[in-house]
């Protein structure tokens, strides 16, 4: 009886033609993976920012005297003693706060590449509106609103007088 004891060169390119391809298929769902999970991650922090930035809205708002909107870009919350102003740049809303001591604080919000922000003038300086609008990309959708946030300066529930 006659025993083969190697492979032929045939049989070695058939197995490393197969190994080939499926190691170009796992590096290509490998990518794909990689692409989804880091378009997540931004996805969600936009979203933690936005959020981040409509609660420091709305407790500015409730803790200001008087609210102006100067313009779409452009807002001011102040009481007697601090003064914030919001303004919106090339997809950044910043945050710069006068405090009574006379202390500058800042801080910027980055609410992602496809969202804008705008004041609405509410022509009551106790009201100020905050829209976070998001475009879809989808060639004939309209830009969403994704945000809408009404507040009123003072406290919401004033502990009745005595």
């Amino acid at each position: 009886m006659n025993r083969r004891l190697a492979y032929t060169l045939i049989e070695l390119l058939v197995v490393l033609s197969v190994g080939g391809v499926v190691m170009s298929l796992a590096i290509t769902v490998l990518e794909r993976t990689l692409a989804i999970t880091t378009a997540t991650t931004e996805s969600l922090s936009d979203e933690r920012a936005a959020n981040r930035l409509v609660e420091q809205f709305r407790r500015d708002v409730h803790n200001a005297e008087s609210v102006n909107v100067e313009s779409p870009q452009r807002l001011i919350a102040s009481n007697h003693s601090e003064s914030v102003i919001y303004s919106v740049t090339d997809g950044n809303v910043v945050r710069d706060q006068t405090f009574k001591d006379g202390k500058m604080g800042h801080e910027e919000f980055f609410v992602g590449w496809n969202r804008t922000v705008e004041f609405v003038d509410r022509t009551d300086p106790k009201w100020a509106s905050l829209a976070v609008k998001r475009d879809t990309g989808l060639k004939g959708y309209p830009i969403q609103i994704d945000r809408m946030v009404v507040a009123t300066t003072g406290k919401m529930n004033p502990e009745p007088s005595q």
